[in-house]
């Protein structure tokens, strides 16, 4: 599946652009760029082959995190440390969604304090970062107050997945089966087996 920058930037705008303004949302796109985000894409509005469903997927996480009120530079910081078991997740919430395997999640605890007075620098590697997390840990986080991180961010890939899915189909863009098909592929390329079902985030096992 490859596609270009406009489509990107069309999918993005119809699940975040809800009473912002086309400019605000614009400005949000060039500013992930300038610090090359996401991974592997063309810069710029350049040719149709700049894109796929990695860079898709990358930005539209990014614009959950940039909603939480994180600034640019620290979101893409926080998605380069560790984006690899990150991008597995997000895999797996599709073959959760549509593949009938179990669901997996992205918890996010802050650690804002530890940056405080620091200068931003895009190079350094963020104290946080999104952890593959099966349900049955938040389970536990949530029954055991007493211990863990008093905050927790969780973000489901099934609801990103899902999304990509069905605004690529609804906007014209790809269909949902070659959707589905470009999941598989991404899937098989970071798993190394073509089977939904089996696929797992390094060191967590959903149950």
């Amino acid at each position: 599946m490859r596609i270009g920058y406009s489509d990107i930037e069309a999918v993005v705008r119809s699940i975040h652009g809800s009473g912002a303004k086309p400019t605000a949302l614009l400005g949000r796109l060039k500013y992930l760029q300038r610090f090359d985000w996401p991974p592997g894409g063309a810069k710029g509005q350049g040719s149709r082959a700049g894109y796929g469903l990695e860079q898709l997927l990358a930005l539209m996480l990014a614009f959950e995190l940039l909603e939480l009120g994180l600034p640019p530079m620290r979101v893409v910081r926080l998605l380069r440390t560790g984006w690899d078991p990150t991008l597995r997740a997000m895999v797996i919430g599709w073959a959760s969604a549509f593949g009938g395997a179990r669901p997996i999640f992205l918890a996010l605890s802050p650690s804002a304090l530890e940056e405080l007075g620091m200068p931003e620098d895009e190079t350094r590697p963020s104290p946080d970062r999104l952890m593959p997390v099966a349900r049955s840990q938040l389970d536990a986080w949530r029954d055991d107050f007493r211990t863990g991180s008093p905050a927790l961010y969780v973000a489901d890939p099934r609801r990103i997945a899902s999304a990509a899915k069905t605004e690529l189909a609804e906007l014209g863009i790809v269909r949902a089966g070659d959707t589905d098909q470009a999941f598989l592929d991404l899937g098989s390329s970071l798993f190394g087996v073509n089977e939904p079902l089996i696929w797992q985030v390094d060191g967590v096992r959903a149950d």
